[in-house]
């Protein structure tokens, strides 16, 4: 009969995680509580020998006694376990009710707040509302202030139509012009707009009375109605920039219609040749503005300004007219003599101008002569005295004022620079005409003029018109830009005279080998006239050359055409 099998201990086994943490807990120090206990190692070294099994018993019951201590231990820690775990049941439901406590305490705090938002944007529309409220109540006192102050001024500016207060009108016109147009943006209400459109009613009779009043204006006129106007003038001033403008025009217009109907175009005096005819009407006009006018208007309104810009915008556009319609027939001499007079006549209108725009009357002469010391030392001081009139502190300079001196210059001249063909047709057919007829005239003898050689005179006559044509260009403000067309027609003149003396070349000898004297004698003139004409070339390109030199920084310098160019016609 075999024995039976020892019975094998095995430890219980948990899960890994349990295991980590009963080893973290226990941190057990006897070998029985050790995850890796071996009863068999254990029971080997606790007997060792044979001798030591005579302690068996003993150690049995060691055994046994700690056996029962555990188990009174672990009934005690299920014990405990079971009460701890209904503690911590108890506690979870007590911290359940209290989360939901919480959150309900929290919806309410919630709730509470969007009231209180709610109430604060109900407050602060209300405060908004009130503001706009109070503008608008503030906006209502203002224009309810502003248009009783427009109903008096209007019933007062209507007791002056009749009386012809200007002045006064002057000084509420000032004010009622701000007040007019504030008012007018009220146009729905009845009562602003009935107020609005008796003043601008009666803003334009006033205009209307002054415009009748100023329709008199001749230099007859007695110093006291002269007075009326400028209260008048003040008047029209107080309304607007605009109705200044227009009293300006009609006023220039005025004056100026007589000088459309005297240079008309088409009549005799709308042709180029009257041109300092023109001038010296102006010079009429100005002194009797100066005498008679001036006086009238205020200085900062700049009335002789405005006449001499708009006479010289007619005159361009008559000279115009004129130039097109005589450019077939204009000479060279005739179109660089109103050249010159045009712009002699620009620089004195420019030389007039004062601080502000004004223009120094007395010293524009009339007649063109030189300024006499009386009219230059009244000059002097009529310059400050026009500049604090105009609001120009001494010392200042006009970038500083925003004031600038109105520029005459170039008006009218520039017409002329515009027409260069014209100018150089002109010298052509004047060229031509003196080449012919020096032709014409010459007898072809040759003749001595001192040098010992000899030529034909008709080179000198030929050479003289050229010479003559080129110191009156050079002589012209801007000759620079004319100075390319004129050399074309010198080219063309030379080319013709060269034609002729061409022309006398004897062909026929009689058959004989030798020339006879007089055909040499001709034949050797003719040579000696074209080396006389290529030294005056000669001369003519080095004045040319001069010219365009010293004008070369100057207001010609934006010439496109070189020396070279200017010169180039006449070499061939």
């Amino acid at each position: 009969m075999s024995s039976p099998k020892p019975r094998e201990h095995r430890l219980p086994s948990f899960s890994p995680l349990l295991e980590e943490t009963l080893q973290q807990i226990s941190q057990a120090e006897d070998e029985l509580d050790g995850k890796a206990f071996d009863p068999s190692d254990y029971f080997n070294r606790a007997f060792p020998t044979q001798s030591s099994l005579s302690k068996l018993d003993s150690w049995t019951q060691q055994m046994r006694e700690q056996e029962r201590r555990l188990e009174v231990q672990v009934l005690e820690a299920v014990a405990k376990q079971s009460g701890a775990s209904t503690m911590c049941t108890d506690g979870l439901s007590q911290a359940r009710v209290s989360a939901l406590d919480l959150g309900g305490r929290l919806n309410g705090i919630a709730s509470k707040a969007q009231q209180s938002f709610e109430v604060v944007q109900t407050l602060t529309s209300d405060v908004r509302h009130l503001d706009v409220a109070k503008k608008n109540l503030e906006a209502s006192i203002s224009a309810s202030r502003k248009l009783a102050m427009l109903k008096t001024a209007s019933d007062a500016l209507v007791d002056l139509v009749g009386t012809r207060e200007y002045g006064e009108a002057a000084k509420l016109m000032a004010a009622t012009s701000q007040l007019l147009d504030y008012i007018l943006q009220y146009g729905d209400v009845e009562i602003c707009r009935s107020v609005g459109e008796k003043t601008k009613s009666c803003k334009l009779e006033l205009l209307g009375q002054i415009q009748e009043d100023f329709e008199g204006l001749s230099p007859t006129l007695s110093d006291g109605a002269k007075g009326l106007l400028q209260e008048g003038a003040k008047y029209i001033e107080a309304c607007g920039e605009a109705e200044k403008l227009q009293l300006v025009d009609w006023f220039v217009n005025r004056e100026l219609k007589p000088y459309a109907t005297l240079f008309e175009e088409g009549q005799k005096t709308g042709s180029i040749e009257f041109i300092e005819q023109r001038f010296v009407w102006l010079r009429k006009k100005l002194h009797e503005y100066s005498q008679f006018y001036n006086a009238v208007f205020p200085l900062h309104w700049g009335v002789g300004h405005a006449l001499v810009k708009e006479f010289l915008n007619k005159t361009r556009a008559g000279l115009m007219a004129s130039i097109k319609a005589e450019s077939s027939t204009l000479s060279g001499s005739l179109f660089s003599h109103a050249y010159k007079k045009c712009y002699d006549f620009e620089c004195k209108l420019q030389s007039t101008i004062v601080a502000g725009g004004d223009m120094d009357y007395d010293g524009f002469q009339q007649s063109g002569e030189e300024e006499s010391e009386a009219s230059k030392i009244r000059r002097k001081y009529q310059q400050p005295r026009s500049a604090a009139a105009n609001g120009i502190q001494e010392g200042e300079s006009e970038a500083e004022t925003g004031t600038s001196k109105p520029s005459f210059v170039g008006m009218l001249s520039s017409l002329f620079e515009e027409h260069s063909e014209i100018y150089a047709e002109g010298e052509r057919r004047e060229l031509e005409e003196a080449v012919k007829t020096s032709v014409r005239q010459e007898s072809w003898d040759p003749c001595d003029h001192g040098d010992g050689v000899p030529i034909f005179e008709s080179s000198l006559e030929v050479m003289l018109a050229i010479k003559k044509s080129l110191q009156q260009c050079l002589a012209l403000p801007k000759s620079r830009s004319l100075l390319p067309s004129l050399c074309t027609a010198f080219s063309t003149a030379l080319e013709g005279y060269a034609n002729s003396l061409q022309a006398i070349i004897p062909t026929k000898y009689n058959g004989s080998k030798l020339l006879p004297d007089a055909i040499q004698v001709k034949l050797a003139a003719i040579v000696s006239t074209a080396e006389h004409c290529i030294q005056a070339i000669q001369g003519l390109k080095d004045a040319i050359d001069d010219q365009l030199d010293e004008d070369g920084s100057s207001e010609n310098a934006d010439c496109p055409n070189s020396a070279s160019d200017c010169t180039a016609a006449i070499d061939s």
